[in-house]
């Protein structure tokens, strides 16, 4: 056979040109389809023609490696094998040769080996409660993506679910700008995995707060040393709501200054804190600070406080 074979009268030296396997093609790592499927470009023998393909397969189904005889596939240059339906982190790699009429045989075509992955990645924003309060249009979006097979590749981003933006490359983090004129924007994504999976859309609630919190206050009267004082004041703010408030008090005689964390007081709906009677003993200036959950800060005006 190394010197040639003959067949029906016909001398033939050469084996077959080389198959070249163009599914899955050479660049192919990964796929979402549990289904082995194959094609590949024939080979040509102008002596004595090709007589047919053989395949076989490698394996390696749950970490047990397998292999099998080769298997002819008459003259088709493509097959699919719907029954042997794979699971994520199953391999394979197929081999493919030609034979002539003369029984040689072209060299091995070998597939990439593809590493099945039908599971979506796990996708989360990383936002306590789902709002993100901001103080600026342009905003830093925060994710976390898990695949533990192919990787995460690629996201998309949403303001209704519907029209997404172009993928690009999955990263942490995500650059967003609110809409003109948009308070309060829901915004989605979604996170493609090296396998073509697409995780299941996620959203993330996002709150534009640009105003500080109201305070409103009445100023405290003239008062006696020794006599405890409580200052108390309402504190509104309805896009991201309060965060915290305290009152500055500063001593004019002693030129001294406390910070005074008030509290929220849920049965007369007012910020309050107390001032206990033996440092009641000079006259006084204070204001009230408020923060609000965006970081937004406004303080009232300056009262004073005078002490007999």
């Amino acid at each position: 056979m190394a010197q040639g074979a003959e067949s029906s009268g016909v001398l033939d030296k050469t084996p077959p040109t080389n198959p070249k396997i163009i599914r899955p093609s050479p660049d192919t790592i990964f796929t979402n389809s549990p289904t082995i499927s194959v094609e590949w470009k024939g080979s040509s023998d102008p002596e004595s023609g090709i007589k047919e393909y053989e395949y076989t397969l490698i394996l390696e189904i749950h970490a047990i490696h397998m292999s099998f005889e080769w298997k002819s596939k008459g003259l088709e240059t493509s097959f699919t094998l719907p029954y042997m339906a794979l699971s994520s982190g199953d391999r394979y790699k197929v081999l493919v040769r030609a034979i002539n009429n003369v029984g040689l045989f072209s060299q091995v075509a070998s597939s990439p080996e593809v590493i099945v992955d039908t599971t979506p990645p796990s996708v989360s924003f990383e936002i306590k409660g789902g709002t993100l309060i901001a103080i600026s249009p342009e905003v830093t979006l925060n994710l976390s993506a898990t695949d533990t097979i192919s990787g995460a590749d690629k996201m998309e981003f949403s303001n209704d679910d519907i029209t997404y933006t172009a993928p690009e490359p999955y990263a942490p983090t995500k650059f967003w700008t609110i809409r003109k004129g948009v308070y309060k924007e829901k915004v989605y994504a979604k996170v493609q995995d090296r396998a073509g999976n697409y995780s299941a859309p996620i959203s993330v609630i996002i709150v534009l707060d640009i105003l500080a919190p109201e305070i409103i206050h009445n100023p405290i009267k003239p008062t006696i040393q020794g006599n405890p004082i409580t200052f108390t004041a309402q504190i509104l703010d309805k896009d991201s709501g309060v965060n915290s408030a305290e009152v500055i008090v500063y001593f004019i005689k002693s030129k001294v200054t406390f910070n005074l964390a008030m509290a929220y007081n849920k049965d007369n709906k007012l910020y309050q804190v107390g001032l206990e009677g033996n440092v009641v003993s000079q006259n006084m200036e204070y204001y009230i600070r408020a923060k609000d959950n965006a970081g937004n800060v406004s303080e009232s005006k300056t009262y004073n406080i005078i002490v007999y």
